[in-house]
């Protein structure tokens, strides 16, 4: 069975905000998706900052830019470039061959989540990314850009399952 999860996307670290809400329906353990997110985070400001609106680090703007990015590839964000893009356009409909989103929205958490995580974006790129139980009080681990994503991950999901 997948481990499913929602993502709040606050602009700011205040969460009396009302979030962006994402969906994942797999890989919800902190050890794979405080490493993704932490990819996809970076890809949605560097493709911000490539496309001259690097001020557009706001909830809706970096949620949209999640969306996209991961529709292209599981793991981590494509990045292409212009002559990239062009190159895997569909040369008579001029449409790129994107996936299905990984990360989908939503208008309110799923009832069968086993994870939550909640993004606080910072100033000029930088977040924290909070990890709890599908409870939203159970804090896991947390966290900050520039952080090794994979050894908080792996240390979260054995305290969980401690």
């Amino acid at each position: 069975m997948s481990t499913r999860c929602n993502i709040e996307i606050y602009t700011g670290p205040d969460v009396n905000d009302h979030p962006v809400i994402l969906y994942h329906h797999s890989d919800g353990y902190p050890s794979a998706q405080l490493p993704k997110l932490d990819a996809y985070l970076k890809g949605a400001f560097d493709r911000l900052s490539r496309l001259g609106y690097p001020y557009w680090w706001d909830s809706e703007r970096v949620a949209a830019m999640m969306i996209f990015l991961s529709a292209n590839t599981y793991s981590e964000p494509a990045l292409l470039n212009e002559e990239q893009f062009t190159e895997a356009c569909d040369k008579t409909t001029w449409q790129k061959p994107l996936g299905y989103p990984h990360y989908q929205p939503c208008a309110r958490l799923h009832g069968d989540i086993e994870f939550l995580y909640r993004v606080h974006l910072l100033h000029d790129g930088r977040f924290r990314i909070d990890c709890y139980r599908e409870d939203g009080t159970t804090k896991l681990a947390s966290l900050t850009s520039g952080e090794n994503a994979e050894a908080i991950g792996a240390a979260a999901e054995k305290a969980d399952d401690d």
